[in-house]
Protein backbone atom coordinates (compact mmCIF):
# COMPACT_ATOMS: atom_id res chain seq x y z
CA UNK A 1 0.00 0.00 0.00
CA UNK A 2 1.29 3.46 -0.90
CA UNK A 3 0.47 6.89 0.53
CA UNK A 4 1.95 9.21 -2.13
CA UNK A 5 2.99 12.76 -1.35
CA UNK A 6 1.27 15.66 -3.08
CA UNK A 7 4.17 16.18 -5.48
CA UNK A 8 3.69 12.67 -6.91
CA UNK A 9 0.10 13.50 -7.87
CA UNK A 10 1.03 16.88 -9.33
CA UNK A 11 3.84 15.44 -11.45
CA UNK A 12 1.76 12.46 -12.58
CA UNK A 13 -1.14 14.67 -13.67
CA UNK A 14 1.33 16.86 -15.56
CA UNK A 15 2.59 13.72 -17.35
CA UNK A 16 6.01 13.41 -15.72
CA UNK A 17 7.67 10.02 -15.47
CA UNK A 18 8.12 7.84 -13.51
CA UNK A 19 5.31 9.35 -11.39
CA UNK A 20 2.57 8.86 -14.00
CA UNK A 21 3.43 5.19 -14.55
CA UNK A 22 3.77 4.58 -10.82
CA UNK A 23 0.27 5.93 -10.15
CA UNK A 24 -1.36 4.16 -13.10
CA UNK A 25 0.14 0.82 -12.13
CA UNK A 26 -0.75 1.09 -8.47
CA UNK A 27 -4.25 2.48 -9.03
CA UNK A 28 -5.00 -0.64 -11.09
CA UNK A 29 -3.68 -2.80 -8.27
CA UNK A 30 -5.67 -0.90 -5.62
CA UNK A 31 -2.45 -0.02 -3.80
CA UNK A 32 -3.01 3.72 -3.31
CA UNK A 33 -4.51 5.52 -0.32
CA UNK A 34 -4.58 9.28 0.03
CA UNK A 35 -4.52 11.60 3.01
CA UNK A 36 -6.78 14.60 3.50
CA UNK A 37 -3.52 16.53 3.85
CA UNK A 38 -2.57 15.66 0.27
CA UNK A 39 -5.99 16.76 -0.96
CA UNK A 40 -5.59 20.15 0.72
CA UNK A 41 -2.03 20.61 -0.50
CA UNK A 42 -2.98 19.62 -4.05
CA UNK A 43 -5.79 22.17 -4.30
CA UNK A 44 -3.52 24.86 -2.88
CA UNK A 45 -1.00 24.30 -5.70
CA UNK A 46 -3.16 23.27 -8.68
CA UNK A 47 -4.86 24.96 -11.59
CA UNK A 48 -8.45 24.21 -12.75
CA UNK A 49 -7.36 21.60 -15.33
CA UNK A 50 -5.27 19.75 -12.73
CA UNK A 51 -8.13 19.98 -10.23
CA UNK A 52 -10.50 18.29 -12.66
CA UNK A 53 -8.06 15.44 -13.26
CA UNK A 54 -7.42 15.09 -9.54
CA UNK A 55 -11.14 15.01 -8.74
CA UNK A 56 -11.49 12.09 -11.17
CA UNK A 57 -8.62 10.29 -9.43
CA UNK A 58 -10.07 10.83 -5.96
CA UNK A 59 -12.91 8.41 -6.68
CA UNK A 60 -10.36 5.60 -6.95
CA UNK A 61 -8.75 5.91 -3.49
CA UNK A 62 -9.56 5.37 0.11
CA UNK A 63 -9.17 8.75 1.85
CA UNK A 64 -7.48 8.69 5.24
CA UNK A 65 -8.78 11.18 7.80
CA UNK A 66 -6.78 12.79 10.56
CA UNK A 67 -7.95 11.72 13.97
CA UNK A 68 -6.73 12.73 17.40
CA UNK A 69 -4.06 10.02 17.59
CA UNK A 70 -2.69 10.95 14.17
CA UNK A 71 -2.60 14.64 15.10
CA UNK A 72 -0.76 13.87 18.32
CA UNK A 73 1.79 11.70 16.51
CA UNK A 74 2.32 14.41 13.87
CA UNK A 75 2.98 16.97 16.57
CA UNK A 76 5.50 14.70 18.24
CA UNK A 77 7.27 14.09 14.91
CA UNK A 78 7.42 17.82 14.27
CA UNK A 79 8.75 18.55 17.75
CA UNK A 80 11.43 15.90 17.35
CA UNK A 81 12.43 17.31 13.98
CA UNK A 82 12.59 20.89 15.23
CA UNK A 83 15.00 19.82 17.96
CA UNK A 84 17.39 18.49 15.29
CA UNK A 85 16.85 20.84 12.37
CA UNK A 86 14.64 23.67 11.18
CA UNK A 87 13.40 21.44 8.33
CA UNK A 88 10.13 19.54 8.44
CA UNK A 89 6.73 21.05 7.83
CA UNK A 90 3.84 20.06 10.03
CA UNK A 91 1.83 18.91 6.98
CA UNK A 92 4.61 16.46 6.11
CA UNK A 93 4.55 15.24 9.70
CA UNK A 94 0.82 14.54 9.34
CA UNK A 95 1.60 12.36 6.33
CA UNK A 96 4.31 10.55 8.25
CA UNK A 97 1.97 9.94 11.17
Amino acid sequence: MYLPDTNIFIKAIQGFEPEATFLKKNIKRGNIVISVVVIGEFFAKSNPVEENAFNNLLTKFKVLDIDEDTAREAGLYRRGMSEKTKQGLLLDCFLAA
